[in-house]
């Protein structure tokens, strides 16, 4: 065999090789699209991202055998993306150290965790909120906890009403460890005397 003839039969083996290489290749990406197809008919809410589904979701914060506050929910989302939770239906409550609660209700809230997604840095709760505080009901349509501060604050309007007292106004903070609720702006009071029974 000549040299040009050892060259072509050199080339024409590459060629061979570089077709089979491309048609498996090709296969192969066939394969994976259809594949993936299948799984968008049979789970079509399935993304790419990380999130995890949870029924009757419950996150405790415990400090010296003690409940500092808990979330209980219908049902809830985890992002490890985004490193927050979103909870339908959340019962959010305080335990503060004298044995009272602080128990707040709405539709929605974010849980949002620090880096290590490990802790809670913010809980936001949004749509028709009630907090109970003893007596006294609190709405208003959004709230935030920040747990370094240990406050819940709204810019938001607030509705008061309890035992003999009745009060409005525009924006709050409830500081948590000195048990103070400050209201902000546009502040209406009632007091009405109780019953002399």
């Amino acid at each position: 065999m000549s040299r040009g003839q050892m060259r072509f039969a050199i080339m024409l083996v590459v060629l061979f090789l570089l077709v089979g290489v491309g048609y498996r290749l090709r296969v192969t990406l066939r394969a994976q699209d259809e594949v993936t197809k299948k799984i968008q008919e049979i789970a079509p809410d399935l993304t790419a991202t990380t999130e995890q589904r949870m029924q009757d979701f419950r996150r405790t914060k415990v400090r010296d055998g003690k409940k500092v506050w808990e979330i209980v929910a219908r049902q809830a989302r985890y992002s490890q993306d985004r490193q927050e939770v979103l909870v339908e239906g959340p019962e959010f409550s305080l335990y503060l150290k004298d044995g009272g609660v602080i128990a707040l209700k709405g539709q929605e809230a974010r849980i949002h965790l620090d880096g290590e997604g490990q802790e809670v840095s913010r809980v936001e709760l949004k749509g028709n909120l009630e907090m109970r505080v003893g007596d006294f009901s609190i709405t208003t349509q959004e709230a935030t906890f920040e747990s370094t501060r240990n406050t819940i604050v709204s810019d938001g309007t607030i509705q008061i009403d309890g035992p003999g007292l009745s009060a409005a106004g525009q924006g709050y903070t409830v500081d948590i460890g000195e048990k103070r609720l400050t209201l902000n702006t546009d502040v209406h009071t009632t007091i009405s005397k109780g019953d002399p029974s």
